[in-house]
Order: C-alpha cells, then structure tokens, then sequence
C-alpha cells in the first residue's frame, strides 16, 4: 500500500496499537502523496512523510520503503455483544413467530457482523435477523427496517457429550453484514425465530443465548 502523486480525499487511518494509537490523516489535493502523521507524545512530534508503504510482514514503513519509521498496523477492533438468557428473546414463541431484541454494548454505532453464536436448550431451526432501529418490522414498508438474516439448521448444531449434553450449540463466522444503529443508541437490534417447533418459555428448556462478534468501522 503506498500513495503516489494524485488527490485524496480527507480520511483518518487507525495505525499502531489499541493503547498507543496513531493516526495518518491523509489531506485533500495532496499532491504529492504525502501524509500527515499524528504521533501521540512522547513518541515524537507531527510530521509530513514522502512515503507511506506496508511491508510483506504487516508494518508500516514510514519513509523510504527499507527504511524509516516502521509502525505495527493495528488490527480491526472486535467487540463481543452477548444476550442474556434470562431477559433477552426469554419467551415462549410459536414456530415463525419472533422474539426482538435490543442488546447493548456496541462500541460505535456502524460496524460489520462478523460471526455469530446461538446456545440453545432445543435443537430447533433457527432465523436470526438484523434490523437497523428498534422499530423492528412495519405494515408500511417505507418504514420496516429490516437489514439481513442468517439460518441455522437443526442439524447444524453440536453437542458435548462430557460437557453440557442438554446445550445445542450453533456457530456461523465468515460473515460480512454491515451494520448501522440508525437510532444511534449503540445497540444490536436483533430478532430470533424459531422454526419447525414452538420456542418454550425460559426456565422450562427453552432459554437461549446469542453472541455476535462486531468489527469497528475505520474512523
């Protein structure tokens, strides 16, 4: 990666580490290719660099392409949204009817979906489907705001015959939905379905747990 002669548009990128972040803005009409690279003290002061090129081992070279300034890029920042068993999707549900819920802990308010869990005591299909506000489906389809789904099979689920035998256990990763909280309250506004059965109500063999692994949007 390395930025020629041209123009750029105005854009922030996260290098350097979770607790000692950097930042490379790189400036409009910047002819030239240079950047602007914004240090945190004590490391050292601002500065204008020539070249900003990535190394085949993932650094960033801050300087001339073997030498320089070599800077770790960060790696996206993955946060773990969890309901809870006893207040989240904890009612009874007849099959391909929903359960909404709004499960706090979003770090921003836009991010990607990158995996997916469900715990659950009944080895039923699943639906899991992401809407944007907590509005969930409407009659006006204006207004429904409804995102992406993801399936689990019956069949899909594991066991743990020394473990926990009772839990049905359903995992999904590889996944690319981009979210967005559009009423920016930081919450996953989620909705889960069970199919080919009726969900029982919790505390009598029907509680569930999801998990999904969030992925922060560059700044």
């Amino acid at each position: 990666m390395s930025f020629g002669n041209g123009t750029f548009p105005s854009r922030n990128l996260d290098i350097g580490s979770e607790n000692n972040p950097l930042v490379a803005v790189v400036s409009a009409n910047n002819v030239g290719g240079r950047v602007r690279l914004v240090v945190p003290a004590p490391l050292q002061a601002e500065g204008d660099y020539s070249t900003i090129t990535l190394d085949e081992f993932g650094n960033l070279r801050v300087g001339a392409p073997l030498g320089g300034v070599v800077l770790p890029v960060a790696p996206p920042f993955v946060t773990l949204i969890r309901s809870d068993k006893d207040t989240d999707f904890a009612g009874a549900s007849a099959a391909n009817n929903q359960l909404v819920g709004n499960l706090v802990g979003l770090p921003r308010n836009s991010g990607t979906i990158i995996a997916c869990t469900l715990l659950a005591e009944q080895n039923l299909a699943w639906d899991v489907c992401f809407w944007t506000r907590d509005t969930f489906d409407t009659a006006d389809m204006d207004t429904d705001t409804f995102l992406d789904q993801i399936s689990f099979p019956a069949a899909s689920a594991i066991t743990i015959a020394n473990g926990v035998p009772t839990t049905f256990r359903y995992a999904m990763s590889d996944l690319q939905i981009p979210y967005r909280d559009q009423d920016t309250t930081l919450e996953l506004h989620v909705s889960l379905i069970p199919r080919g059965g009726a969900k029982l109500a919790a505390g009598a063999g029907g509680n569930v747990v999801l998990q999904f692994s969030f992925r922060q949007d560059a700044p």
